[in-house]
């Protein structure tokens, strides 16, 4: 009988263990970037876009010491943000994360925001501590990342709600007592729901899952098990009995809806984000000031999670504007809470070459 069942089980050990520990590797090496450079461009790549979708490329000029940053239509997440919203938001934070890497290996930067593109001039600094790294900051970037947990909902410290709405200029907290945290509830889930049964959604999400570590290791993007919060036993079934066909069905949308509120609801407040308008501008400087405040959050142990839906649809968005009787452009809505264990950055990243390049003047 012991026989018998192990023969049973020995395919099955491999892929329980490896669903328990997948380890992501990020090749950093690029042809022709100058030394040093490949970690300031790994440390940048940490940062949060839209489905992990990492829709950005990348030209270093080492003559000009000039980066020059745009999006990669090819990577876009074309119906749930047509009008790349969420993209620019995504690429601004990848900036902001470039400028501080920069920063933390001693370089000094300098950042043109233009019609299309973002350029960074880099140099290095002049001070005598530039060959010691601000660990600080690179321990930062290296915990932060998006958490789909529940939170706990005790209060959030009044000093670092104060600390917030002096140094990140346009945004506001709905403590969950109050009668605007219910209404940004609710509202996310109707548009919540809305999106989940709707097929050209779900058929965009359905191709950023990743349900294999086998498909998680090719792609080094995207949503796989662990950066959806599961891991272990959990893990192990979810890829054994779900994959791409799964996020079609309606039996998928219900369990989403059922997670979300949860999610939704077990947290301490949203913080929402503002801007003036829709502008290429405007929307690289929401993502440069999201960057900062997940950072901030970061380091006092407060866990993130945006909540975009109700911005992905005009009525919705509409609705909480006007709810928040402002005129400025609702750009993200971020549940935050904290956790016993913060968690860690799954690293799922790409491979540096697969979208820095490097050309020369001459």
């Amino acid at each position: 009988m012991f026989a018998t069942l192990k023969r049973l089980l020995f395919p099955v050990i491999p892929v329980f263990i490896s669903a328990c520990s997948l380890e992501v590797n990020t090749n950093k090496d690029v042809p022709n970037l100058e030394k040093g450079l490949s970690e300031v461009f790994y440390m940048a790549s940490l940062a949060p876009s839209a489905h992990n979708t990492q829709m950005y490329k990348v030209t270093v000029n080492p003559d000009l010491k000039k980066v020059q940053i745009s999006l990669d239509n090819s990577r876009l997440l074309k119906v749930t943000d047509p009008l790349k919203r969420e993209s620019l938001i995504s690429l601004g934070a990848y900036v902001r994360a470039l400028e501080l890497a920069y920063l933390a290996y001693g370089y000094k930067t300098e950042t043109d925001v233009n019609k299309d593109y973002v350029a960074i001039y880099y140099s290095q600094s002049e001070s005598a501590d530039i060959k010691v790294p601000d660990n600080k900051l690179l321990t930062l970037m290296l915990k932060r990342h998006t958490d789909k947990r529940d939170f706990k909902t005790d209060k959030i410290a009044p000093n670092v709600l104060n600390e917030i709405s002096l140094t990140i200029k346009n945004t506001e907290y709905l403590a969950r007592q109050s009668h605007n945290f219910t209404f940004f509830k609710d509202t996310f889930m109707k548009a919540f729901k809305q999106q989940s049964f709707d097929k050209a959604t779900a058929k965009e999400l359905s191709n950023w899952m990743r349900f294999s570590d086998k498909e998680t290791l090719t792609h080094k993007d995207g949503l796989s098990a662990e950066l959806l919060g599961i891991t272990g036993v959990k893990k192990f079934f979810y890829y054994t009995f779900m994959d791409h066909d799964s996020v079609l069905k309606d039996s998928f949308a219900t369990k989403s809806l059922e997670i979300a509120k949860a999610q939704a609801n077990n947290c301490a407040g949203y913080l929402t984000l503002k801007s003036k308008s829709d502008s290429f501008y405007d929307l690289i400087n929401t993502g440069k000031s999201l960057y900062d405040l997940m950072l901030y959050l970061t380091d006092k142990d407060i866990a993130i999670q945006p909540l975009s839906a109700p911005l992905e649809d005009p009525a919705y968005r509409a609705l909480l504007s006007d709810k928040l009787h402002t005129k400025d452009k609702l750009q993200m809505i971020l549940r935050i809470g904290y956790v016993d264990d913060y968690g860690k950055n799954n690293k799922l990243r790409r491979d540096l070459k697969d979208y820095i390049q490097v050309e020369s003047s001459h």
